[in-house]
């Protein structure tokens, strides 16, 4: 097909989706269904959907996902009888796909295998849903189906999943047909870089509309049910609560026995706004955010306003930088970067704050600004962020996120989120202080500085002016890379110890770093001298003409250096890399306060009414000073009793799968899928496993698959594995027979939509924090000194109830629990066994499938 030049020809368009054995043609993965809707003048002429023989076997997983069986194929026509049929059918046509590459891949080789040629013009719909729609919660066709509310079933099915291709193809271009000419005139320089068809279709939108209303008045997608807050009986409570705060204007509760439900929350809010009171609400996540907004939003008859998310300063938009990304040499930037770049300036035709976080997260347009803007180069005024503060003086409720609440700009700014009687709520403590904890620390990025230096070095020596006006520079530069390629190396053998076969996969590692080890002696000598040679070089003003951005790092590294030099001395180092392929990439160091400085305590000082709620681990928090803000009467701390919210859960340890016989982690992965594989049918169709590493992902997902029931019925989807947990979350929502493997830590911090299917859920073993994590050594460290307490009895053990708890009450608000299976026997066998059981009692009842003798519990933790 010659290229599309005529803006207003009629197009004949077919829009193809395929399904093949697996993602690589080039290793032998063969297509095993075509689905191509062909339009033309604006209307659906053809519909075509076949089966083809891949004359190969298709793996368990691709017929689970697609539904098509082996026999199904077997009996198929193969691809060189029908190929002159398909070249016949797309020939004349452009091709349409979405995700371009894969489908056109496809077909290209396959064509090529049958002796024909085949080069179509191509447009890639993934693209222009970036561009057009970047505010989309997602890109593929069941995110962008329910964006557009078109009904969608069958994914995975060739022909319906080319229908709904052809439908939101139709809903972009009238996206485009609605901007102006001006946005128009400022994206043509982009998308003419991009892909394909990209800049006809932004030219001729009106040329991709078709006729699809019958497509589009199908039944609502079902949408899954967010359990109302306001449903549950909690207005004693809540009554009781602001009974306390009305004693204790600054005040800090903490509940007994159950963390404080987000129902009870809500409604202490709602009692506060009928008594005129504003407040703040400050939670721990940017997901907890949007939750509560949208709760807000749902509640509206008793809040009255949906309630506004305040960032600090760089999490909006600044024009003047804008126009300066604007202003770069657009055929330099990556495609990801041209993509972000026009999604922006779709996204400022309709967006009211200017919120980075409105945009998804494949937009990478934040990142932009970090690569390629100086804040020192603003000077104009930052609109969508005074925007933000004038708005929150008018709000009666108010959303931030802790990390942005304790690096909140200027004080003066804090007193307008303080003003007007506004009462602050701090929900969760331990977070609230974990986040101080990694604000106040210092990171110095040795890899990142290695890298940047390196990259200076060769621009000097590329650069013969430079060299003749600064003859010493090479060699100072040199010297400053031997001492940052001395600290890597110490940095990497340290790690390494961190390293075993059971952890070899790509993640994050850290290690402690002893105050009184020799290896923190010579960490010190070698920072020593590292920041000597970076005060040398940036006295070097010349630097200035040549290497702009070398001083500006200097300066940079210069601060973290007097950042180092003034800290208290009670903190702690750790070393960090992120590990892949017995190699550790991304090493750096950090400097972490142990024990909160009075000063640090601030943000907690100025609200006139504060109200901090802890789910039940201050126990650590007093450990780091922070009850110095109680001893010294500036917050009033409760302990709170409150009624079971449910009945205690019937927890299941199947002794009979673990025990003594298992002493490896597969092992343990082993038993577990036996334990599925053996009981499925007694189990809920969705299955829910928790994992407290990612390692143990990976273990028990490759043991599920060497059970070939499981494989042929259940979709298991596994985060890290089968893709991100986005993408986990995602393709739940397809089936209902499914087997899902999450991280504990990673669940906990997202927002999960309630499923109202029935579930059953499988924990893999307590929650408990590893004795070598380096705030755990550093504070048992500190035990030994000044303060007295055991770590197992005073932080571990408690830490591991609490986030039991935690865990188990966030599983009920995400899933329609039904039943519990714990794969621990440590419940039963070790010392803390019965104080553990005492503790949950409440909560939980354990019960197993054997006789246990309980006074055989061995005394080691």
């Amino acid at each position: 097909m010659k290229a599309v030049t005529n803006h207003t020809a009629k197009l004949k368009i077919a829009v193809v989706d395929l399904e093949t054995t697996g993602p690589h043609f080039d290793q032998g993965d063969q297509i095993i269904q075509i689905g191509a809707c062909i339009i033309e003048d604006g209307q659906l002429k053809h519909e075509y959907s076949m089966l083809l023989n891949p004359e190969r076997s298709i793996p368990l997983t691709i017929q689970k996902l697609t539904g098509i069986e082996q026999e199904q194929a077997d009996q198929a026509p193969k691809w060189e009888s029908v190929a002159s049929l398909w070249y016949e059918r797309l020939k004349d046509c452009l091709f349409v796909a979405h995700n371009l590459k894969f489908d056109l891949t496809f077909m290209q080789a396959a064509f090529a295998k049958a002796g024909y040629e085949f080069k179509p013009q191509a447009l890639d719909t993934v693209i222009l849903a970036k561009v057009l729609v970047g505010h989309a919660s997602g890109f593929n066709l069941l995110e962008l189906s329910k964006y557009y509310g078109i009904a969608f079933e069958d994914a995975h099915d060739a022909i319906e999943d080319a229908r709904v291709t052809a439908v939101i193809l139709n809903q972009l271009a009238g996206e485009v047909l609605k901007l102006s000419n001006q946005k128009l005139r400022d994206l043509a320089p982009l998308v003419r870089l991009l892909p394909g068809e990209t800049e006809h279709f932004f030219q001729a939108a009106e040329c991709y509309r078709w006729d699809c209303q019958i497509y589009l008045e199908h039944e609502e997608p079902i949408k899954r049910r967010t359990p109302s807050p306001l449903a549950a009986s909690t207005g004693v409570l809540a009554d009781r609560l602001i009974e306390t705060f009305h004693k204790w204007p600054r005040l800090w509760i903490e509940p007994s026995d159950f963390p404080l439900s987000p129902q009870v929350i809500e409604a202490v809010i709602g009692q506060m706004m009928q008594d005129g009171r504003n407040v703040l609400l400050v939670v721990p996540h940017n997901y907890q955010l949007l939750q509560w907004q949208h709760l807000i939003r749902e509640a509206a008859s008793v809040f009255a306003e949906e309630g506004l998310i305040i960032r600090k300063p760089s999490n909006y938009l600044h024009l003047q930088a804008f126009n300066q990304l604007l202003a770069l040499n657009f055929t330099k930037l990556n495609q990801t970067e041209q993509i972000s770049l026009a999604s922006t300036i779709v996204w400022l035709t309709h967006t009211q704050t200017g919120d980075f976080t409105e945009l998804n997260a494949d937009i990478q347009i934040k990142f932009m600004f970090d690569k390629y803007c100086h804040a020192r180069d603003f000077n104009g005024p930052h609109t969508f962020y005074e925007r933000a503060l004038d708005r929150v003086q008018s709000q009666k409720i108010v959303l931030m996120n802790q990390w942005d609440y304790g690096a909140f700009g200027q004080k003066e700014e804090r007193a307008l989120l303080y003003a007007q009687d506004r009462v602050v709520m701090l929900y969760d403590m331990a977070e609230m202080f974990d986040t101080m904890t990694q604000q106040q620390s210092v990171l110095l990025p040795l890899s990142q500085f290695f890298t940047q230096i390196r990259r200076y070095l060769d621009q000097y020596y590329n650069d013969l002016a430079f060299q003749q006006q600064l003859p010493n520079l090479g060699r100072r530069l040199n010297r400053l890379l031997d001492s940052l390629n001395q600290l890597l190396e110490t940095a990497g053998l340290y790690l390494q110890e961190t390293y075993s076969k059971e952890s070899a996969y790509r993640g994050y590692h850290e290690r402690y770093l002893s105050l009184e080890a020799d290896l923190h002696a010579d960490f010190a000598s070698m920072l020593s001298r590292l920041f000597e040679e970076i005060d040398g070089l940036g006295r070097i003003h010349q630097i200035q003409e040549f290497l702009p951005d070398l001083l500006d790092d200097l300066h940079l590294w210069q601060k973290l250096a007097k950042q180092i030099q003034a800290l208290p001395s009670k903190n702690f180092w750790k070393v960090s890399g992120e590990h892949m392929n017995a190699q550790f990439y991304r090493v750096s160091l950090h400097c972490n306060p142990l024990i909160f400085k009075d000063t640090q305590l601030n943000t907690l000082r100025e609200p006139h009414s504060i109200l901090c709620i802890s789910l039940g681990d201050s126990y650590l928090l007093r450990q780091r000073g922070v009850d110095a803000l109680i001893q010294k009467d500036e917050l009033h701390f409760i302990r709170l009793h409150q009624s079971a919210p449910h009945q205690p859960l019937d927890i299941q340890v199947p002794l009979s799968y673990i025990g003594e016989a298992f002493q490896t982690p597969v092992d343990d992965a082993n038993a577990m899928a036996q334990f599925i594989n053996d009981e499925r049918e007694q189990l809920q169709e969705q299955i829910v496993i928790i994992c407290n590493n990612l390692t143990s992902i990976e273990t028990i997902y490759q043991a599920l698959l060497r059970h070939e029931t499981l494989l042929v019925n259940d979709t298991i989807l596994a985060q890290g594995v089968s893709g991100s947990l986005n993408k986990v979350r995602r393709r739940s929502m397809e089936g209902k027979r499914q087997i899902l493997i999450l991280h504990r830590t990673s669940f906990k911090n997202s927002w999960w939509p309630y499923r109202q299917q029935a579930t059953s859920v499988l924990l893999q073993k307590l929650p408990f924090k590893s004795p070598d994590e380096p705030l755990v050594q550093a504070m048992q460290k500190l035990s030994s000194g000044e303060r007295t307490f055991e770590v197992f009895d005073d932080i571990l053990l408690p830490n591991m109830m609490q986030n039991f708890k935690e865990l188990l009450n966030q599983l009920l608000y995400s899933f329609q629990a039904e039943d519990f299976f714990l794969f621990d026997e440590r419940v039963y066998t070790k010392a803390y066994a019965t104080r553990f059981r005492k503790d949950m009692q409440a909560w939980a009842s354990f019960r197993t499938d054997q006789a246990f003798d309980y006074t055989n519990t061995q005394g080691d933790r």
